[in-house]
């Protein structure tokens, strides 16, 4: 499977797997669809990095509700 950015499922599964949320059998079997391909892995990687910035981000902050 290629990923793509603009394709809102694939995004839904990567954030999925980001946050941990993918049962054993759902988690190899997207690590196996993933890693087969540098694009992928890129793109993953990529992700990945925003993924953090934003939990850094939203850590960081707690908003006013004054």
């Amino acid at each position: 499977m290629k990923l793509s950015e603009n394709n809102p499922q694939h995004i839904q599964l990567i954030a999925k797997y980001l946050s941990g949320e993918m049962d054993q059998a759902e988690l190899l079997g997207f690590e196996k669809q993933v890693f087969v391909s540098a694009e992928n892995k890129l793109l993953l990687n990529e992700m990945k990095e925003q993924w953090n910035l934003l939990n850094k981000y939203s850590a960081n902050k707690t908003p006013d509700t004054r």
